[in-house]
């Protein structure tokens, strides 16, 4: 993206239409032509239609925030997996020997 101008309230700038997919969250202008064939419009971008840049910087932010949370859980999911490796043998023994003992009704 080049900035060619600006105006009272920002800027003018010149992007690649790539550019302003990978912006969108798409990956390339191959999803233009997929979605032309969905039938959701001939174009991807029109002059004067708004990008909001803002509202996905805050969720890029928010998913960042969640790295911690993601790598605290995984070390949870990792203690209670080594605790199941320890208990499976004696489940398992429990299980092997459950038809030999009797249950009186």
């Amino acid at each position: 993206m080049k900035i060619i101008g600006k105006t009272k309230d920002g800027f003018i700038l010149e992007a690649h239409t790539d550019e302003l997919s990978q912006l969108v969250g798409w990956s390339s202008t191959w999803m233009q032509s997929r979605n032309t064939k969905l039938g959701y419009g001939d174009e991807l971008f029109r002059i004067g239609e708004e990008i909001a840049v803002h509202a996905m910087y805050d969720s890029l932010t928010a998913m960042a925030g969640l790295e911690k949370k993601m790598a605290d859980a995984r070390a949870i999911l990792n203690t209670v997996a080594g605790g199941l490796t320890m208990v499976d043998p004696i489940i398992r023994g429990i299980t092997y020997l459950s038809p030999l003992v009797s249950r009186k009704e």
